[in-house]
């Protein structure tokens, strides 16, 4: 049978305990304290709690009920409690009432502090009373033999005694290698005391060296000193000297000012630097032809911009255009994902129209473009756009092809083939005023061939080099150069 090892140890009213818990510690637990604080009626707890002893002795003065609460290793919660003069247990929430001076049966299977049963009397191996000797000691010898020779717990008490008895000879050994380890480090004290007067001796030394040091830097500073004396005592001896040989020569002549005409000197060399610089230069410019007459060349500038915008346009479109006709004619069940991609891409084309309104609007905002020699290169452009528009207008037949179809097959869900076709038809109106737009575009493109024609009749040169202009190549050089940046 395995011992219990009581955990914790709770007294509610009990004797001079009003509310004392103690939590005993792994293996060996020792109370201390002066006479009369309560430290046997710790042991009188745990005996009334394993054997329900009679009386009311127990009861704390003034009080109507207390309480003995015990919890084990083995998670059981045990309490005993008299209540005036009724005794009851509680075993793990379990109340037992009607004792009658007994205690639980099983009890003692969770608390293991049974008596132990012989011939003769039953025995208390657990608790040892204060002024007694120790347990069989103040019995008799034919006692004593009848417990051991008779007792169940013999083998364990004899197990107690080695345990006890291992216990000894460990703690012996523990101290032994203590008082090894307490020898050794009494050696390593004694070697180490001389450290204090080393540290003496070494704050000695470092004095010293910083006397040396200090007298070593005085020295330094001497040395010093005695050189610039030295020094100075050869320079008296050559002024002297210089002195002496000077008073037999007459006085120097009083000399006029010199500041301006140092000043006039550093004029005059760079007057000298800025006269060769200058005659390079015109040596350097003098077989160069005339520059010509600059104008402004921003409007020129933002027109090449603009063109190379709708050339970009112009490539976007031709590549969709490309994608777009080798389509075969959609069959009479079209399918929506299709119809889908198709709004989707008249959504981007819608997008670009815009893009294109707002170019037309900047252009009207703009000033006047400036004169080229020819407008070919406009008109080439014009032409590109007419394509293009009539790239749209296929693209408008396209989607009216595609309004013409027969409806489909009832979905499931009507209401998104609604919100598209209303889609469809929201596009179509919109496809309708971006050719009424496209129409605007076009006369005003026309406008400015026009215009363009009538400033190359006037002038026939570049604005800028004064030279005469191919506009053809200059426009060529123009697309070709934002066709490469796309």
């Amino acid at each position: 049978m395995r011992v219990s090892l009581i955990k914790r140890i709770e007294l509610i009213n009990f004797m001079s305990h009003p509310h004392t818990v103690i939590e005993p510690a792994d293996g060996l637990t020792v109370l201390t304290g002066e006479n009369n604080t309560g430290k046997s009626a710790v042991i009188a707890a745990l005996q009334i709690l394993a054997r329900n002893t009679a009386g009311d002795f127990m009861m704390r003065h003034g009080e109507r009920e207390c309480r003995i609460l015990v919890e084990t290793d083995e998670g059981h919660t045990l309490q005993w409690q008299r209540k005036n003069k009724t005794v009851s247990y509680t075993l793990n929430g379990r109340d037992i009432h009607r004792l009658r001076n007994t205690v639980p049966e099983d009890l003692h299977e969770l608390l293991k502090m049974p008596l132990v049963d012989a011939e003769g009397g039953a025995f208390d191996v657990h608790f040892g009373e204060q002024k007694r000797p120790i347990f069989l000691l103040d019995d008799s010898p034919a006692r004593r033999a009848t417990f051991f020779a008779s007792a169940s717990d013999t083998i364990k008490l004899i197990e107690m005694q080695n345990r006890h008895r291992q216990k000894v000879r460990d703690a012996k050994i523990q101290e032994k290698r203590w008082e090894a380890d307490k020898a050794r480090l009494s050696q390593r004290l004694e070697a180490l005391a001389p450290i204090e007067t080393l540290d003496h001796r070494l704050k000695e030394v470092e004095a010293a060296y910083a006397d040396i040091q200090a007298g070593d830097e005085k020295i330094g500073k001497l040395s010093k000193m005695l050189s610039q004396i030295r020094q100075t005592g050869e320079r008296a001896a050559y002024w002297a000297d210089t002195a002496e040989a000077g008073t037999a020569l007459e006085p120097p002549p009083q000399l006029i000012p010199t500041d301006a005409l140092t000043r006039l000197i550093r004029q005059i060399k760079s007057y000298s630097g800025l006269t060769r610089k200058t005659a390079d230069q015109t040596r350097t410019l003098a077989d160069l032809p005339a520059p010509p007459a600059l104008t402004d060349t921003r409007r020129l500038a933002d027109l090449i911009e603009r063109i190379r915008q709708a050339e970009t346009r112009k490539h976007r479109c031709q590549h969709r255009s490309e994608a777009l006709d080798p389509l075969p004619v959609p069959p009479k069940m079209q399918p929506t994902d299709a119809l889908n991609a198709l709004i989707t891409r008249m959504q981007a084309f819608n997008r670009r129209i815009k893009i294109g309104q707002t170019g037309l609007r900047l252009m009207r905002q703009s000033p006047p473009p400036p004169e080229i020699q020819s407008p070919d290169a406009l008109k080439h452009l014009i032409e590109r756009l007419d394509a293009l528009a009539s790239e749209v207008f296929k693209k408008k037949q396209q989607v009216d092809a595609l309004a013409g179809l027969s409806g489909p097959p009832q979905p499931s869900d009507p209401k998104r083939l609604k919100d598209l076709i209303e889609q469809i038809s929201k596009s179509q109106n919109h496809m309708g005023r971006l050719a009424r737009e496209k129409d605007k575009i076009g006369e005003a493109l026309s406008q400015t061939d026009s215009a363009l024609r009538r400033r190359v009749k006037e002038t026939g040169i570049c604005p800028t080099c004064g030279q005469p202009i191919d506009a053809e190549h200059f426009m060529k050089t123009a697309l070709n150069s934002s066709g490469s940046s796309i």
